[in-house]
């Protein structure tokens, strides 16, 4: 039967049986599901970049193939996704478009399958150094024990390393009403950024060249899509946790906040809670305690540890409320100093003022002394020239008159 060109842009009609084939989902709006839809496109085309290899590989290249490898998972075993992929191959090989196909074929079709249906880079041969993030499943291994294993639980910290900024960031205590993404941002500068992959979810990276980024994954309609399923693919407790921790980094208590959330949706076509449905958003509302999260305790209390710390900038310190008595505290200490700097400074430069004006007159009537001086020397000179002409005259005077007395007598 022919199908449509996995390459090919997607239809009404056929993102409609994607979502039934995907989650049962009969959906008449598909605008909420616009985010994923964009996420299924780019990596449909991404088969085609680089040397285009996987797509070579596939066995399946139509969007209805792609279908079939998830209703096989859906049909597979009693709890839905405890297939195993061995099982998977044989089934998919009893049908008209897998026939014939080699292991490595089928294993490329299944990859591709999962990766849109999970987000979760499944990959043959992973290699993270050449794919960050990239997943190889194995033979051995069911598929749902294989997903849950890239959440796997951290341990919980102790109330001694879970956010040690001070007593009431600890293990058991609410986290802070203000903590949001518009609060990191405003704080301390992070970015936040759309993960496209679900484990990266609160993945938080610090470098010289992009800065401060958290990855989100924004997708609240996917989320809620797989909790409702009956394949549980992912841990019903990992799906919770990742929608509450959405509704805690965009709630809109306030006009700041609700302007905020809408600029990500526009910008990313991001799905995040709607605000008039999200409890967090409702001023005073109790945050759960970072003890009370599994999956993404370890990055959620990273997070809120920066959160919690001192703006690195006087910019981000200005914008820092979350204490009015600390804030005023520093900044009128602040305003005093630079006000004892600038009345000091004053005081210099007036008495700098004064040296120059000093200085200057000194210059000045030492000038003048010097000019007496040269013309009373210049008078001398004229004095003692004027003597040895008078000098000279009367000595000439005496000789004449001498001479006239000789020549009389």
């Amino acid at each position: 039967m022919a199908g449509t060109s996995i390459l090919s842009p997607l239809s009404g009609e056929l993102k409609r049986k994607i979502l039934q084939s995907f989650w049962s989902i009969d959906a008449e709006d598909l605008e909420e599901y616009k985010w994923f839809f964009s996420y299924y496109e780019k990596k449909c085309k991404n088969l085609r970049s680089a040397t285009g290899v996987e797509f070579t590989k596939l066995s399946g290249k139509n969007h209805e193939d792609i279908m079939k490898v998830i209703d096989i998972i859906w049909k597979s075993g009693e709890n839905k996704t405890s297939v195993e992929r061995p099982e998977l191959r044989s089934i998919l090989k009893t049908h008209e478009e897998f026939v014939l196909k080699g292991d490595s074929a089928l294993n490329t079709s299944i990859n591709v399958a999962l990766r849109l249906w999970t987000t979760i880079n499944f990959c043959e041969d992973a290699d993270p150094d050449i794919s960050p993030g990239s997943v190889e499943w194995n033979d051995t291994t069911k598929l749902n024990e294989f997903i849950a294993s890239q959440f796997k639980p951290a341990p919980i910290r102790s109330p001694t390393t879970l956010s040690t900024q001070s007593t009431a960031q600890k293990t058991g205590t609410k986290m802070d009403g203000q903590f949001s993404a518009v609060a990191l941002q405003s704080l301390h500068g992070i970015q936040t950024q759309v993960a496209t992959n679900i484990v990266n979810h609160l993945l938080y990276e610090d470098s010289e060249e992009n800065g401060r980024i958290l990855q989100v994954f924004m997708s609240k309609p996917f989320l809620e899509a797989h909790k409702q399923s009956n394949t549980k693919i992912f841990p019903t407790a990992l799906l919770t946790e990742t929608l509450t921790t959405l509704g805690i980094l965009f709630p809109s208590t306030s006009e700041r906040e609700h302007k905020k959330t809408t600029k990500y949706v526009e910008k990313y076509h991001a799905e995040i809670c709607d605000p008039t449905n999200n409890p967090f958003s409702t001023p005073g509302f109790e945050h759960p305690a970072i003890s009370s999260f599994s999956y993404w305790q370890v990055r959620l209390d990273d997070i809120y540890k920066i959160y919690r710390s001192k703006p690195t900038s006087l910019w981000y310190r200005f914008k820092d409320f979350r204490d009015p008595e600390e804030w005023l505290s520093f900044w009128m200490g602040l305003v005093a100093i630079l006000i004892l700097t600038f009345v000091f400074g004053c005081i210099s430069t007036a008495t700098a003022i004064a040296s120059v004006v000093y200085t200057y007159q000194g210059l000045v009537i030492a000038k003048e002394g010097l000019a007496i001086a040269k013309d009373a020397a210049s008078s001398a000179v004229a004095s003692a020239s004027l003597a040895s002409v008078s000098a000279a005259m009367s000595s000439g005077v005496a000789a004449t008159t001498e001479r006239l007395v000789r020549k009389q007598f």
